[in-house]
């Protein structure tokens, strides 16, 4: 080769290099733990565009004592959450998102859920959010019932 086929060979390699990016704040994997309740969960969120993100994500909570202090921990009721997020991004540590998905609180009840909530990311990379959550259920009678809570994680 040439000089200046070697020379147009290496600026081709040097523009195409990839280049290192800071990461996406709320952009991948994610594992929740609750505090206190018993509760775990994980998700896995995208950026479609800047500033947006759209995830799913499972949530699994099977109460501690004192809430069923005689209950085996094999025998205490669990519940669990599955469910789709989509948020804006209003600064590099801040998330606020809606969630929408399928619940089962208890073993007899089942329901769709609503979440709005807000999501924070300290300098250690570990994240507070808090949510208030309006759900419908149906137990196995055809009752309904309507939950609103605010939960924090």
């Amino acid at each position: 080769m040439t000089t200046q086929a070697n020379m147009f060979v290496a600026a081709a390699a040097i523009l195409l290099m990839p280049t290192a990016q800071a990461p996406r704040p709320f952009t991948g994997t994610y594992a929740l733990a609750s505090t206190g309740e018993g509760g775990r969960g994980g998700g896995w969120d995208f950026a479609p565009l800047p500033g947006i993100r759209v995830g799913v994500d499972a949530q699994v909570h099977r109460p501690r004592p004192p809430a069923y202090p005689a209950a085996s921990p094999k025998s205490r009721p669990v519940s669990f959450a599955v469910g789709g997020r989509l948020g804006a991004v209003i600064d590099r540590s801040t998330l606020v998102y809606v969630r929408a998905g399928y619940a089962a609180p208890e073993q007899q009840r089942r329901g769709l859920l609503l979440d709005a909530g807000i999501e924070r990311v300290g300098q250690s990379g570990g994240a507070i959010r808090r949510e208030i959550r309006v759900a419908s259920y149906r137990s196995g009678r055809g009752e309904r019932s309507v939950e609103r809570r605010t939960c924090r994680a």
